[in-house]
């Protein structure tokens, strides 16, 4: 009988991808969420005048394309503030788990995450 001179691998070290994957995810969700708070905080704090002229806050063009998110630019920072505690602020924990611990299983739980997050994203 042949024995094999492979050693075992690990299921991390199995699907390199989902690594990477998680720790891209991580990054991403993590300036996703500073810089949705950095725009509640300069829109809906400081009210930085230049910027939310900018914006065009109630304009024809401003609401066909983003909604009623950008009615005012109360509703526009209240809007950030929830996507970045609802959204971000979950993904990021749970990419910062999948790459701290590393496992399979929370790898895929970041996975399933974004993707869940996503089609919530589309269907809204």
């Amino acid at each position: 009988m042949e024995v094999s001179k492979h050693r075992p691998v690990s299921p991390a070290e199995a699907t390199p991808y989902l690594r990477w994957f998680t720790q891209l995810g991580l990054v991403l969700c993590s300036f996703g969420l500073l810089y949705l708070l950095w725009e509640w905080y300069t829109i809906g704090i400081i009210a930085d005048q230049e910027k939310i002229a900018d914006y065009q806050f109630e304009t024809e063009s401003m609401l066909g394309e983003g909604g009623s998110h950008y009615t005012s630019a109360a509703a526009y920072a209240a809007a950030a503030l929830r996507t970045a505690v609802f959204v971000c602020l979950p993904l990021t924990a749970v990419f910062a788990l999948a790459v701290r611990n590393g496992t399979r299983r929370f790898q895929l739980l970041a996975v399933a995450a974004v993707t869940v997050a996503g089609l919530i994203n589309i269907l809204l």
